[in-house]
């Protein structure tokens, strides 16, 4: 995906992160990024196979339908408390 192109340039041996790591270590950072890049590799291998982006969307996914959730539930309860309110005038 685009997505997962852009963030693979930020974070390629020899590419943004790197970088801006440099700046911080001397220039002795691309070592030290090749390692974390492998493990990043493999973490993101067993915790997201969709990779980064397909992680981000179904956090999306995931925010949205609490939203609605979360919505729903208020109205609910509105819908309830407006029906308690009537039935308490009427008595």
């Amino acid at each position: 995906s685009i997505g997962g192109a852009l963030i693979a340039g930020l974070l390629a041996q020899a590419g943004i992160f790197t970088l801006l790591a440099n700046g911080g270590a001397d220039g002795q950072a691309g070592t030290y990024v090749f390692a974390m890049s492998g493990l990043a590799l493999i973490v993101m291998a067993i915790f997201a196979p969709d990779g980064i982006t397909g992680a981000f969307r179904q956090g999306l996914q995931r925010l949205r339908r609490a939203l609605l959730q979360s919505r729903s539930r208020r109205r609910a309860l509105a819908a309830d408390s407006a029906v308690s309110s009537v039935a308490a005038h009427h008595d």
